[in-house]
Parts: C-alpha cells; sequence; structure tokens
C-alpha cells in the first residue's frame, strides 16, 4: 500500500521515502531507526476471549522506552522545522 511501519526492513520502513530531502532529516532518520531498531507496532490493549472459558480477557501494555524516545524526538525535530520555516 505504500505506507510501510517504521523499522520494517522488509517493506522500506528502514530507509526515507517521504518527507524532507535534506541531508539532516536523512541522519536524523538513520539516528532514529537506530534507536527503534524494530518495527514501531505497539498494541496498547488487547482483548481476546478465553477459548474455554469465553471469558474477555484484556491485556494492557504502555509504550516501551525506545517507542517513547523516538516519538519524543520526532516531535521536538517537528517543533524545530516549523519554528525555521
Amino acid at each position: 500500500m505504500g505506507h510501510p511501519l517504521f523499522g520494517d526492513s522488509e517493506y522500506g520502513g528502514d530507509i526515507v521515502l517521504r518527507g524532507l530531502n535534506t541531508a539532516s532529516y536523512r541522519q536524523f532518520v538513520h539516528h532514529q531507526l537506530e534507536l527503534l531498531p524494530r518495527q514501531a507496532l505497539h498494541a496498547q490493549s488487547l482483548s481476546i476471549k478465553h477459548p474455554f472459558t469465553q471469558q474477555l480477557l484484556t491485556i494492557e501494555a504502555e509504550l516501551p522506552e525506545d517507542f517513547k524516545t523516538c516519538l519524543e524526538r520526532w516531535d521536538a525535530f517537528e517543533r524545530e522545522q516549523l519554528k525555521k520555516s
């Protein structure tokens, strides 16, 4: 579909496909990929029915620290770009 997950090397999420066409942007993305060397995919919660009891089971998980850091750095980068424009 042309929208790979960040960090997904099989579908192009490990290279710069879109965004700014500058060396600083490419370097920023490269550093982000080093920080988060996996697919940027996370579920805050998952719910399933137990196969025997049919009870609804819900599992919740916070964002991992590397994921949080990556998002914080993207926000900071975007704010910096807005200041420049």
